[in-house]
C-alpha cells in the first residue's frame, strides 16, 4: 500500500503528530510505502525505515508565518496565502499527477485544505487528522484583512 500525507510546514506538531502515526503503521505494515510531501525538514522523520520513507518538497499551504515562537507576520502570512492562491490550480495539478504517478492509494492530511482538493481531482480516498482548521486560525484577521475570506 502507498500512503501519502501532506503535512502543514507550519510548526511542528502537525509533524510530530503525522510521524507517530507513520511509525505506528509501520510497525503494523512493515511493506507500507510511505510519501511525504512537505515543507518539513527530512530529520523530523528521523526513526522511520528508510526503505518505507519517501520525503520531497512541496508547498500546498501557507500557514501562518511566525515572527518569533510568540507572535505572527500577519502581512508575510497573507502574502503567503495569496502565493498558494494564486497557484492552487498548478499545484493541484502537479499533485494530482505525483499521485497518479506513484500510484498513491490514499491521501492523509494534516492538515493543508488543498489536499482535499487533490483527492477530488485524483479520485483517491483521503483522511484529514488534525487539531484544529485554519478557519478556526484565520478567522481573527478577516476583519482587518478580507482577503483571508
Amino acid at each position: 500500500m502507498k500512503i501519502l500525507f501532506y503535512i502543514s510546514g507550519h510548526g511542528l506538531g502537525h509533524a510530530a503528530r503525522v510521524v507517530a502515526v507513520m511509525k505506528a503503521l509501520v510497525s503494523k505494515a512493515p511493506t507500507v510505502h510511505i510519501y511525504a510531501r512537505t515543507q518539513v525538514s527530512s530529520n523530523v522523520f528521523d526513526g522511520l525505515p528508510a526503505e518505507s520513507l519517501h520525503h520531497s518538497h512541496a508547498a500546498i499551504d501557507a500557514g501562518v508565518v511566525e515572527k518569533d515562537i510568540f507572535s505572527q507576520d500577519i502581512h508575510a502570512t497573507l502574502r503567503a496565502y495569496a502565493g498558494i492562491s494564486e497557484s492552487k490550480r498548478e499545484i493541484i495539478a502537479n499533485e494530482v499527477s505525483f499521485v497518479r504517478r506513484e500510484r498513491v492509494d490514499i491521501i492523509v492530511g494534516d492538515i493543508p485544505p488543498l489536499a482535499s482538493e487533490i483527492r477530488d481531482e485524483a479520485g483517491i480516498p483521503t483522511l484529514a487528522i488534525g487539531n484544529f482548521s485554519w478557519d478556526f486560525i484565520y478567522e481573527p484577521y478577516i476583519r482587518q484583512y478580507s482577503q483571508f475570506a
